[in-house]
């Protein structure tokens, strides 16, 4: 869908991003299984689980400024600049065209 809300017709090439994202997605998992799995916590240590939950904080800030972006608001400079940068970084599930994989009900 177009910023407008009409629909644009979808090619095989559309499906890529969706595809890309599961590929990720599975590797990320596998990762976090084989880095952090049950044989490795006893010798795991407090330094890797604090470093793990200040990135996902780090990562939390970062979408929630970057939502500041969709306020229709007149920011001044300093403020426009720094809003503008984290929007760089925020996740927009409309680029996974989730209406070109599956066929999504219109009622």
């Amino acid at each position: 869908a177009i910023a407008d809300g009409s629909c644009i017709d979808c090619s095989s090439g559309n499906k890529v991003p969706f595809v890309i994202f599961c590929c990720f997605s599975a590797f990320c998992l596998v990762a976090v299984y084989y880095f952090g799995g049950p044989s490795s916590r006893p010798s795991q240590s407090l330094s890797i689980i604090l470093v793990s939950i200040t990135c996902s904080l780090f990562a939390a800030a970062l979408q929630q400024v970057a939502v500041l972006n969709s306020i229709s608001f007149v920011w001044v400079e300093p403020a426009y600049s720094i809003v503008r940068f984290f929007t760089l970084f925020i996740f927009d599930i409309d680029v996974l065209q989730l209406g070109c994989v599956v066929e999504l009900s219109h009622s």
